[in-house]
């Protein structure tokens, strides 16, 4: 017996773990015994090209490209494959998000023998669709799956002519993503009732917000869920609020919205009622007085806004928020937005502000100055929080009226003097970046007490720092 027979299988795959997937391909043309280790690695993920298009032209079964096609499928559905498969990407052929108009069966040949061969990958963890039609047999064999807990549907639809019986099936997964156009009444009213609610606990819906239906005594209540993603007509508040009470256990919201908050029909319902252990919460600058006083909350993340829109909202507030972590996006930046900001989250560890102002041509020199003035005034700030552990301040300029950046260069602010400044009026400091398009100041602080330094008003270097390096 030789001595790489005396190595066992768990060793060698451990080994081909570290190698890169063209050389473990090699060795499995010097050994035999290494196809069978090196499959777990080589078939973990299958893309799966839906539709019989190539090309922009369709094929017919029993075609040459439909029979080459056909044979790759056999190969993944194979025992000696299929067990070994992961993850899977369902989609149609590139430049194809949705499936067209007038489409013909014969296309839709390959898919749904995949989705009735679904059942063979006992493995399967991931699967994500996009553009794809389903079946009653696809369906049931996902929410059969032994193994699956992670299903993504992006604009997939239910194939023509196909009646789907879900009585008797559940789809066990912790995470569902669903993606429809927010206008349109999409699918997802199929998928809602499958869902496991003891097992669910990641659920985006980019869709239509009338989801749920009408009736909120028939809609589930999902106890185990932890995140939720949701797009909302805040002109349907009452009703909106009524859903969000059907998750209890949430901790992290992200909402996408759109139109005027409104009560809308519906019971009245207080904020307060809903989302009793939100920690997290990222929405529009709209949406900030629903969540941002609630004592369980710590982590705020506010869409892009106008600055005097973001006041306004804050000046509704009634007291001080617990927020610790906040990151916001402006449309400029002064020192009176900063003050309501700092007055309205006392106890912020974390700070995140983005800048993005669109200059016009007449401005760009002015433009250049804007951060560096911003930053001199920075320097004699009195009321940054105490506690404040991380602060970030990042300026783009997008100018309008020229097909390049200006070359005037602003002047560098002294930043050793505002980050001593800082410093001594926020001794817990340990991170400060500082970027004003033309320079960039990274300062970080080790819990050692080890200072870094980087400061830099070179392009390049600074576009390769932010690449490098993250602000927090």
């Amino acid at each position: 017996m030789s001595s790489r027979e005396q190595v066992p299988n768990e060793l060698w795959l451990d080994i081909f773990r570290y190698l890169p997937t063209e050389t473990i391909k090699e060795l499995t043309l010097t050994y035999t015994r290494f196809k069978g280790i090196s499959r777990p690695l080589l078939f973990d993920h299958f893309d799966f090209c839906a539709n019989g298009i190539s090309r922009g032209l369709d094929f017919l079964p029993e075609s040459p490209e439909f029979n080459r096609l056909l044979e790759r499928l056999d190969f993944w559905c194979s025992a000696e494959i299929a067990p070994h498969v992961r993850s899977c990407k369902i989609c149609p052929w590139q430049k194809m998000a949705v499936l067209p108009n007038g489409f013909p069966d014969s296309a839709h040949t390959l898919l749904f023998l995949f989705l009735e061969r679904l059942g063979r990958f006992t493995g399967l963890q991931s699967l994500h669709a996009r553009g794809v039609y389903l079946t009653q047999s696809g369906i049931a064999n996902m929410c059969r799956a032994p193994a699956l807990f992670d299903v993504q549907l992006v604009r997939c639809s239910i194939a023509p002519g196909q009646s789907i019986d879900t009585t008797s099936l559940n789809l066990g997964v912790s995470k569902f993503s669903f993606t429809d156009g927010v206008t349109d009444d999409g699918a997802v009213g199929l998928w809602l009732p499958l869902l496991r609610t003891d097992f669910l606990r990641t659920l985006e819906l980019v869709c239509h917000p009338r989801i749920f239906g009408e009736d909120m005594a028939a809609i589930p209540s999902f106890p185990h869920m932890h995140k939720l993603t949701i797009t909302l007509n805040l002109s349907t508040m009452s009703y909106n609020l009524a859903i969000l009470s059907k998750f209890p256990a949430v901790q992290s919201l992200s909402v996408s919205s759109w139109g005027e908050i409104q009560a809308g029909p519906g019971a009245p319902m207080e904020p307060s009622d809903v989302l009793p252990v939100l920690r997290r919460y990222t929405g529009s600058c709209e949406t900030i007085a629903l969540f941002a006083q609630r004592s369980t909350l710590t982590h705020l993340s506010v869409q892009y806004c106008p600055t005097r829109d973001f006041t306004t909202r804050l000046h509704d507030l009634q007291g001080p928020s617990c927020v610790t972590s906040l990151d916001v996006t402006f449309d400029n930046l002064d020192m009176a937005t900063l003050g309501t900001l700092c007055a309205v989250f006392p106890s912020l560890t974390e700070l995140r502000i983005g800048i993005t102002c669109e200059i016009e041509e007449d401005d760009f020199v002015d433009a250049k100055e804007t951060a560096t003035e911003f930053f001199a005034e920075l320097k004699d700030f009195p009321t940054l929080p105490g506690g404040l552990q991380r602060l970030a301040i990042t300026w783009k300029f997008e100018y309008e009226g020229s097909d390049g950046v200006p070359f005037e260069r602003a002047i560098i602010p002294d930043f050793s003097e505002l980050r001593d400044a800082l410093v001594a009026r926020c001794p817990a400091l340990t991170t400060l970046w500082l970027d004003g398009e033309d320079y960039l100041f990274d300062w970080r602080k080790s819990v050692d007490g080890v200072e870094k330094e980087f400061i830099t008003a070179d392009e390049d270097e600074a576009r390769e720092r932010r690449k490098e390096s993250p602000t927090f």
